[in-house]
């Protein structure tokens, strides 16, 4: 059910928080998740982690399966409300559309924004 809601949860207030843990849209996840938020949690963890971790492989070197993975990343972020991330998520699956690379710099921005995101995640359900 997680992945379900990760994957076509809709835009339910039309405004993301940069912060998932304050914003309109991790409160009705809450609401609407009940007992499997925390999975739904650790399912936006483990996933996206690992988009993150195949984005790095490619550093420097474009993939065209990587553009799935940017948007993937992208999408699951929205339906949380992790902005920031998404935003960046975004910015990487348009230049791998244009047959850009990933920059080392680019991903490493990534990466803090998704760690410092799932940090406050994890506080959420513990």
């Amino acid at each position: 059910m997680a992945r379900a809601v990760l994957t076509w949860s809709p835009n339910m207030s039309g405004h993301y928080d940069d912060d998932p843990g304050s914003g309109e849209k991790i409160t009705e996840l809450r609401s609407l998740m009940e007992d499997d938020f925390s999975l739904l949690i650790a399912s936006y963890l483990e996933d996206n982690a690992a988009l993150v971790k195949q984005l790095q492989t490619n550093i420097g070197h474009y993939e065209e399966a990587d553009i799935r993975k940017a948007h993937s990343l992208k999408s699951t972020s929205l339906n949380i409300g992790a902005v920031a991330v998404a935003e960046i998520a975004k910015q990487l699956e348009q230049q791998l559309k244009e047959g850009g690379a990933i920059s080392e710099a680019q991903w490493s921005n990534l990466s803090q924004k998704f760690e410092s995101t799932a940090e406050r995640l994890q506080k959420m359900v513990c």
